[in-house]
């Protein structure tokens, strides 16, 4: 099989330490290399937890990371060359973040079962 290139979003949730609930989430664009979207999948999931490694070390330890999920993950369908994995950060704030973890845990299991019947 070749090398395609799918884009994720990778959406991480902002706690304060102090215990107060923070409503803010970033999203971040990532690019990943993988010849099926299962395995962009499992790729994602592995940039997810370097990335939650790096923001819960200095200079982020201010604030406490969380996983929250997986917002998509796409076939570029591009054949050129990229050059960078993370493309793109966006900090979000929602009003329900009970809900929109509930959304988020919903859309990741939508791409859980598209993949397990892609492969």
């Amino acid at each position: 099989m070749a090398t395609q290139w799918f884009l994720s979003e990778l959406i991480f949730r902002i706690h304060d330490p102090s215990g107060k609930a923070l409503n803010k989430f970033i999203k971040q664009l990532r690019l990943v290399s993988a010849e099926t979207e299962k395995e962009a999948y499992q790729l994602a999931l592995v940039r997810a937890s370097q990335e939650l490694d790096k923001l819960n070390n200095p200079p982020y330890k201010d604030m406490i990371w969380e996983f929250a999920g997986i917002g998509f993950i796409k076939n570029t369908d591009d054949q050129e060359e990229k050059t960078t994995e993370h493309l793109f950060d966006t900090i979000e704030e929602y009003p329900d973040a009970g809900a929109y973890m509930n959304q988020l845990r919903m859309r990741n299991e939508v791409i859980q079962m598209q993949i397990a019947l892609t492969a």
